[in-house]
């Protein structure tokens, strides 16, 4: 037994000794001192001799060699630590390469977005130079659309009274041929005349005219033919349009005048087509002596039924000591048009004035906004200097489309006007006064806000208020039309004004409009 711990103890003393060998030949630091210039080599302690030889000390010299094993052992690396490592590597690896990569694809994406920046604000300065053109061509439509609108009003009322002048000329020349035809008589269907054509008779004096008239009827059964009055063809035509109408019974012709006759027995002379075909409104006021509230039936209510007019007056407009009768009327055919009906307290007699309300519909041009170029703000040097150094045949001329040129130069030309005369906005207000301006537009809308604060509180501060507005904007008013009349002036007696101009303003004072006519043969 004791050898053969000898020979443990001996092959342990001898890897220990090796062991040590190499660790001095690897790191020479651990036993190495430095005295100056000279290195002194500090061996490793040598192993007692009892170690080796004494057999009582084996077992504590193994333990020895073990702890020192296990000393040495903790200095070497692990599999976890040497895991750890290569993982912090990859690690640190992946992230360089992360940023690099990143890197790489910002400043790609940079140079792209820069692209398409550059690529949107060339298109959207495009895009807007197209709507300031767009925007000022609208305000100048909408300038032109406005007086056309002035001019088709006008042109309306025109034609309205061009139509009036034609009726009553027409009416005229009706009743001046009808007059010159009052003397003669037609005869009809005369046995050597069987041809529908008419033997017409002229007669010097109208009383012999109307002797033969009256004994027409005994002179058309004797000798078979029919005796009439001359009439034009518009009193004929009027004639046949009263025999075919429901309402009228009877109609006939008698000294120039075309008479119809209705189912109450009732005699209308001419107007009797016009009041019963025209479409027109109608509103007859008056004391018809007829009254509406009482439940007897009279022939005027009768009318009124068959030419659909209808009364608006239902209250008592005549006094007496003992009753109230409504006979003071107002009958139309567009009940839809009057607002309201009002009778008032008599004044000098014992009729109720009657006060009625009727809407009509005008015409009343709005405000509109519209862009003008603002000169004042102009760069005509700029303007000037980007004309003269535009290539107009690299630019424009580089078609052989006469149209194509055409667009180029048009484009060109906008953009250039565009960036160098700006525009502004204004406000085109065409039922304005001429000298009209914004003080006096605000001044209006407060004296109106006020007005409707005082009506509503009936609060005397706000009546004081609204008086002192009111009389603010008439001195405003009158002012500006001092200094309008002023300008006008001046505008007039300048000789360096430009007679185009010059005319516009008179007529505009003057009020002035073309007459070919000349005066002393107008009508």
């Amino acid at each position: 037994m004791s050898q053969l711990q000898q020979q443990i103890t001996s092959f342990i003393s001898t890897a220990k000794v090796d062991k040590l060998s190499a660790k001095n030949t690897n790191e020479e630091s651990a036993f190495t001192e430095k005295n100056g210039d000279k290195q002194n080599i500090i061996n490793p302690a040598k192993r007692l001799h009892s170690c080796l030889s004494s057999s009582s000390d084996h077992s504590i010299c193994i333990e020895n060699e073990l702890d020192e094993i296990k000393q040495s052992l903790k200095n070497m690396r692990k599999k976890a630590d040497c895991t750890e490592i290569v993982t912090e590597i990859f690690k640190s690896l992946s992230e360089n390469l992360k940023k690099q990569i990143k890197k790489e694809i910002m400043s790609e994406v940079k140079s792209e977005v820069e692209k398409l920046k550059n690529n949107y604000d060339s298109k959207i300065s495009h895009l807007h130079d197209k709507l300031n053109t767009i925007e000022f061509e609208n305000g100048n439509l909408l300038e032109k659309n406005a007086s056309l609108h002035s001019d088709l009003r006008k042109m309306r009322e025109v034609v309205d009274e061009n139509n009036k002048k034609a009726t009553e000329s027409v009416r005229l020349g009706n009743w001046n041929e009808q007059y010159s035809r009052k003397k003669n008589v037609k005869i009809y269907h005369l046995p050597e005349n069987r041809n529908d054509h008419e033997v017409l008779i002229k007669f010097l004096r109208m009383d012999t005219k109307i002797s033969l008239l009256r004994k027409k009827k005994a002179i058309n059964e004797a000798l078979k033919v029919r005796i009439g009055d001359d009439i034009t063809k518009l009193n004929q035509g009027l004639l046949n349009r009263l025999y075919q109408h429901d309402n009228i019974i009877s109609s006939w012709y008698f000294n120039g005048h075309v008479y119809g006759s209705d189912e109450e027995g009732t005699r209308h002379r001419e107007s009797v087509d016009k009041a019963l075909d025209c479409n027109l409104p109608i509103f007859l006021c008056g004391d018809f002596n007829c009254d509406m509230m009482s439940n007897s039936s009279n022939s005027f209510k009768k009318l009124l039924n068959r030419l659909n007019l209808e009364n608006v007056v239902w209250e008592s407009t005549n006094f007496t000591t003992q009753t109230g009768t409504c006979i003071d009327l107002c009958v139309t055919n567009r009940k839809n048009l009057i607002k309201s009906v009002t009778v008032l307290t008599p004044i000098c007699s014992s009729h109720s004035p009657v006060s009625v309300e009727i809407s009509f519909k005008t015409f009343k041009q709005h405000s509109f906004k519209r862009q003008i170029r603002d000169f004042k703000r102009a760069d005509y040097e700029g303007l000037k200097n980007q004309l003269n150094d535009t290539d107009w045949d690299d630019v424009v001329f580089n078609s052989n489309n006469i149209n194509d040129v055409y667009m180029n130069f048009v484009r060109t030309f906008e953009s250039t006007v565009n960036r160098y005369i700006p525009t502004k906005t204004i406000t085109v207000r065409p039922n304005d006064k001429p000298f009209m301006n914004n003080l006096i537009r605000n001044k209006i809308r407060h004296r109106n806000r006020i007005h409707h604060k005082a009506k509503t509180s009936n609060n005397p501060d706000h009546w004081k208020k609204f008086r002192e507005i009111r009389n603010e904007i008439i001195s405003l008013v009158r002012k500006a039309k001092d200094d309008y009349k002023c300008k006008l002036t001046s505008q007039l007696i300048d000789k360096n004004i430009p007679p185009g101009k010059w005319w516009r303003i008179a007529k505009s004072v003057s009020n002035f409009t073309k007459n070919r006519d000349s005066p002393l043969f107008g009508t």
